[in-house]
Parts: C-alpha cells; structure tokens; sequence
C-alpha cells in the first residue's frame, strides 16, 4: 500500500517543507538528512528483513515536497513490537491478530 505524508484527509497538498527545515536543517542538505532518518526508523522498528519491501522517496508538488511511502506484500505477518500489521488500514494488537509477536 502507499502511505503520502503531506498530504491531508481531504487530498489537499500540505507539504513537509517546514518540518524538513526545522527538524532537519542540520549538516546541510535536509532532504538527505531526512531520508536518512526515514531509513533508520524503518530498519530499527520493521528490521533488515522487511525493508526490502519498502520504498520510500520524495516526491515534489507545486514547491512543496510529499513523502510516498510505498510497501510491498510480505509473505510472512510483519510485526512493530507487540503490533501486526496486515492488510487492514488500521493497527491490531497481538491479541486482535491472533499471533506472537517478534
């Protein structure tokens, strides 16, 4: 599935300029610091073996910029802690996805 971060509920492009710039403005090029940071996050919480799965890019809009997330199908359930996720839009607990968590 895809998730956009920077864009609302109602579709209207809302951009990730300002937080781009305030949360990532160190070291220079805050686009790359904040791919970085994605990246990490993505590993450390979801593990090598599914970030493969993952493709995450920015993509500009009208002068702004719009995180696309994109995730691939896993063949095994994907687990965060003690949540699954699967092929809901919403989060289940441990005990709602009927399995053990990681």
């Amino acid at each position: 599935g895809d998730l956009l971060i920077g864009v609302s509920n109602n579709k209207e492009i809302t951009g990730m300029n300002f937080e781009m710039e305030k949360f990532f403005k160190k070291g220079g090029n805050y686009q790359d610091n904040l791919m970085l940071h994605v990246k990490n996050v993505l590993k450390d919480k979801i593990g090598a073996e599914f970030y493969p799965l993952i493709d995450a890019k920015l993509v500009s809009v009208d002068r702004d910029f719009v995180l696309w997330i994109n995730c691939k199908a896993s063949d095994k359930a994907v687990y965060v802690g003690d949540d699954f996720y699967g092929h809901r839009s919403d989060r289940l607990g441990v005990r709602d996805a009927g399995g053990e968590g990681l």
